[in-house]
């Protein structure tokens, strides 16, 4: 391990505030609109009436996870734990769901959680009729330190989760196709974690809250912090990330790029799901040597924000591999004007103090000084594919050099010097047009 020499100046990237308080904000109200198997559809009222009874438990409830009226949260919960047993009855129910569902009832009316139905739910590897979580989970950093009561159901999405799975059958072949572009033989990936597709019927509690979130990651969130690495997944909200790239993405894209635009016979779920497991998957990219130490020199949020960099870059350069394309049924053209609008989404948070967001700004800088891309007075990005592709390419082959294999604290710190937010580059002119001029486009949807 390579000790931190004392000149390294540590990046003082906050994560203090989930918005930037001095840009505009709005949020738009929409119908999830999900996809129920006709064997769900019953259980419909019921899994509303669980959300509902989570926002009243929710309301009750101080930020350090304490309820302020002891005896109506132990009724409530006492009602939320009854309609979870009718829910593990229910003849579409699997028969480990149910299970986990009984063990978070039982917790309910113990006014705890439960650590064995998040190991369980964590473990799960196949895809469920109904998924439903009822008890603490954590949120974003900025916005609690503590689990907070959240009800989240959701039924799974088949088509999603095909896409998913052919995907990772042909890893190996996309893998060798990014390896022989970048020259780099031995980069590996960790194995693959599940990652399922669902539809989000109904959230309530801590879930309902702003910002919302399209996808769980567990047991973390589940506030398991020591489970076994091999027992993770991810649940992803189909129709809620969908939203989000039609009515915000989609929107700040159509405003501030000008190239190349998502073809109209290609639904944008496809692409969106293809970057996005890239992304899963190249936050596990291996190099020999590549143990992170350095990394974490430059202080937690800048290094959590180069991590981001590594997953969206090397994520985009697995996304346009020939079988991936093929699978999406897109083109590459397709997948890079999902990526920038995406980009654009996240930055919108401020770059100089969230991890997601400064990732972002990074990619975008990167490409724009080294004339990949070109940005005009009022932030507006002008790209091409092959050009956004090329440049792809060279950052990923700068992260591997100065973070993946890199060993040298200073080398980290010297990248993020160069590349890090800036109030005078192009890429900020974008961040200030997305924080402050587009008003119009919504920063959050409201659903329940």
């Amino acid at each position: 391990m390579t000790a931190v020499p004392q000149t390294v100046r540590k990046h003082t990237l906050a994560s203090q505030m989930l918005w930037p308080e001095d840009a505009t904000h709005t949020i738009e109200s929409v119908d999830l609109e999900p996809d129920v198997p006709a064997a769900i559809e019953p259980l419909v009222p019921r899994l509303r009436e669980l959300a509902a009874l989570g926002d009243a438990l929710r309301s009750l409830q101080a930020i350090d996870g304490s309820m302020l009226l002891p005896d109506t949260a132990r009724a409530l919960a006492a009602d939320s734990g009854q309609i979870l047993r009718e829910l593990a009855d229910a003849e579409p129910v699997g028969v480990e769901s149910a299970e986990i569902m009984r063990l978070r009832a039982d917790a309910l009316a113990q006014g705890t959680a439960s650590e064995d139905a998040a190991r369980r739910e964590a473990a799960l590897a196949e895809p469920q009729p109904l998924t439903v979580f009822c008890g603490p989970m954590m949120s974003w950093r900025a916005k609690s330190q503590a689990p907070l009561h959240t009800v989240v159901t959701a039924t799974s999405h088949a088509a999603g989760d095909r896409l998913i799975a052919d995907l990772d059958a042909s890893l190996e072949e996309a893998m060798s196709a990014v390896r022989e572009q970048l020259g780099l033989p031995e980069l590996g990936a960790h194995a693959l974690l599940p990652m399922h597709i669902t539809d989000l019927i109904a959230s309530g509690g801590e879930a309902s809250s702003f910002p919302k979130h399209f996808a769980y990651f567990l047991p973390v969130d589940e506030a398991i912090l020591d489970g076994d690495p091999a027992l993770r997944k991810t649940i992803l909200f189909r129709n809620v990330y969908d939203l989000r790239y039609e009515r915000m993405s989609s929107r700040l894209a159509e405003t501030l790029l000008e190239g190349p635009q998502l073809r109209e016979e290609v639904p944008a779920i496809a692409p969106l799901l293809g970057w996005l497991r890239a992304h899963d998957i190249a936050h596990g990219l291996t190099l020999p040597g590549d143990e992170h130490e350095h990394v974490a020199g430059v202080g937690p949020e800048p290094a959590m924000s180069l991590h981001e960099v590594i997953a969206n870059v090397y994520g985009l350069m697995l996304a346009v591999t020939p079988p991936w394309l093929e699978l999406q049924g897109a083109e590459a053209s397709d997948v890079a004007a999902v990526y920038l609008a995406e980009m654009l989404q996240y930055m919108r948070r401020g770059p100089a103090r969230w991890g997601d967001a400064g990732a972002a700004y990074m990619e975008l800088n990167f490409l724009e000084r080294n004339g990949f891309v070109d940005i005009d007075e009022l932030g507006r990005v002008r790209w091409e594919t092959s050009a956004l592709l090329e440049g792809t390419a060279a950052h990923a082959r700068v992260l591997a050099d100065a973070i993946i294999a890199g060993d040298e604290t200073r080398v980290v710190a010297s990248f993020l010097d160069e590349y890090a937010w800036g109030e005078d580059t192009g890429a900020a002119r974008t961040a200030d047009s997305l924080m402050r001029r587009l008003a119009s486009v919504p920063t959050a949807l409201a659903y329940r």
